[in-house]
């Protein structure tokens, strides 16, 4: 699952060894503990890997960390409250390939934006 917050994106995974818990990765340096600072400690690097930056988490917490996420949703506008200027790149081009797909799938299957 990828996770785009206002303050950066993680991708998470289930953990191989553990069902009960989840791998979290960030590709940017300092995600993971701006966005899990309880955790900050287990936060490890594998540079070997796509994402290097890496925490294990039990499910139940990255839940609490979502449900907490969303009860902060005070924005009408995701683009425009990121301060970051290279991550509000990426979250523009991320909504632009989604714009791009969408009219894509609208032209494949035939609609109109009236319909």
């Amino acid at each position: 699952m990828w996770v785009f917050t206002s303050r950066g994106f993680i991708s998470v995974v289930e953990d191989i060894h553990d069902e009960s818990r989840l791998l979290v990765r960030a590709r940017a340096e300092g995600t993971l503990e701006r966005l899990f600072p309880r955790y900050k400690d287990e936060v490890f690097t594998d540079k070997q890997a796509d994402y290097f930056y890496r925490l294990f988490i039990p499910r139940s917490k990255f839940l609490n960390f979502l449900i907490d996420e969303l009860g902060n949703l005070h924005y009408t506008n995701f683009k425009n409250i990121i301060e970051d200027e290279d991550y509000h790149e990426l979250c523009s081009t991320v909504w632009l390939e989604g714009f791009e797909y969408q009219e894509r799938d609208k032209k494949q299957n035939g609609r109109t934006n009236d319909s």
